[in-house]
């Protein structure tokens, strides 16, 4: 039997095509998004097939609403102001992709007898331009310099999950 599966940004264009993957793997995708365009998962012919959960990332409430009453166990995180839009609105970049991050690992605190896994996306903007590095293509152990800050919030975002691990389980 398939997991029940709630992917954050879920009708933006990774998330529906994350509830694709989903649904021909046998799961059940719950699709949470502030959004309610359901243009590409409707290209996708998914509509039928995932559980959509109007919900806002930056809202503890909605989030942990969103696990417990559907009884999820399984988490991935794509919700996120993409680079240009961190630009146009630096204090929603830090509500949305910090803050929402955080919401995501306190709900796992909440829910750690339910929730099985949680799988969250960085960004290759973590380390800048590839211009600054001798040997493109930039490998995980060279050093970051985020020249963004879409791409400073998901290194953030990186340490705070490792933090969380590390001290928290």
């Amino acid at each position: 039997m398939g997991k029940n599966v709630l992917v954050t940004g879920g009708l933006g264009f990774a998330g529906s095509y994350v509830g694709q993957q989903l649904v021909d793997d046998g799961h059940c995708p719950y699709l949470f998004d502030i959004s309610e365009n359901k243009d590409i998962i409707k290209q996708l012919e998914i509509e039928d097939e995932v559980k959509i959960i109007k919900g806002d990332i930056t809202d503890s409430a909605d989030l942990t609403r969103a696990i417990g009453q559907n009884n999820i166990t399984h988490v991935i995180h794509l919700a996120a102001l993409l680079i240009d839009q961190s630009q146009e609105r630096p204090r929603e970049t830090i509500d949305v992709n910090l803050g929402g991050m955080n919401n995501v690992l306190e709900a796992a605190r909440a829910f750690e007898t339910q929730l099985e896994r949680i799988v969250w996306a960085s960004s290759e903007t973590v380390y800048g331009s590839a211009e600054l590095y001798d040997n493109p293509p930039v490998s995980e152990s060279d050093l970051v310099n985020p020249m963004t800050l879409y791409g400073a919030s998901k290194l953030y975002c990186e340490r705070q999950a490792e933090l969380y691990n590390e001290k928290l389980g």
